[in-house]
């Protein structure tokens, strides 16, 4: 009889523990394939993102537009070296305002980082051959 009963809560014990241990599992099953969505859906996003900066860098506007922007900006910056150079004998070159800084650091790494000024560089090679 003490046996039957030892039994049976080793038993009911057991299958507290193995449900336990299976809701666990599915627990972390769960958190794993909500994980896994998150990653997915990331990546896709940034393959988006990709296919539309590659297609609009194979529009002349995007570089005409994006011209606009980069031009004054390096000649912005071309002065300061020349007054870091000339050890401030220049003119102050005033500090980009702090809202548009975000937007400068852009062209400067576009321009550094992805080819913009091969492109630019490309375009003035052309014109000066004609």
């Amino acid at each position: 009889m003490i046996a039957e009963t030892v039994l049976a809560v080793a038993q009911w014990l057991i299958r507290l523990v193995g449900f336990s241990v299976d809701q666990k599992t599915e627990q972390l099953r769960i958190k794993a394939g909500v994980d896994i969505a998150a990653i997915q859906s990331t990546i896709y996003a940034h393959k988006y993102a990709r296919d539309v900066i590659l297609s609009a860098h194979r529009q002349r506007v995007f570089w005409i537009v994006w011209s606009m922007f980069a031009v004054p900006l390096a000649a912005w910056w071309m002065l300061a070296m020349l007054d870091t150079m000339a050890n401030g004998a220049l003119p102050d070159v005033a500090a980009i305002p702090p809202t548009l800084r975000p937007y400068a650091d852009a062209i400067v790494n576009n321009v550094f980082l992805t080819g913009g000024g091969m492109a630019i560089a490309s375009q003035i090679v052309r014109a000066l051959r004609g």
